[in-house]
């Protein structure tokens, strides 16, 4: 049976494993999610979680824009 599950939810059970290191099994037991679902939305929560980091990453290194500069009305 195909079961459809909310980004929400995805990201709960991935960050269980990711951050809590609950085990594929205990998560399975506990939410009746397969092992293969768990491990490809760890992958899916990994991407981006590094995308995200990436993007902080580049902003950080862009000038500050105080909102002063540029064309004023005149």
């Amino acid at each position: 049976m195909l079961q459809n599950y909310t980004p929400e939810f995805k990201k709960k059970i991935a960050r269980l494993h990711a951050e809590e290191g609950r085990t594929y099994k205990s998560i399975t037991t506990e939410y009746g999610v397969s092992k293969a679902s768990i491990s490809k939305w760890c992958c899916e929560f990994s991407k981006e979680c590094q995308s995200k980091a990436q993007l902080n990453q580049w902003n950080s290194r862009l000038p500050e824009h105080d909102g002063l500069s540029g064309t004023q009305g005149i």
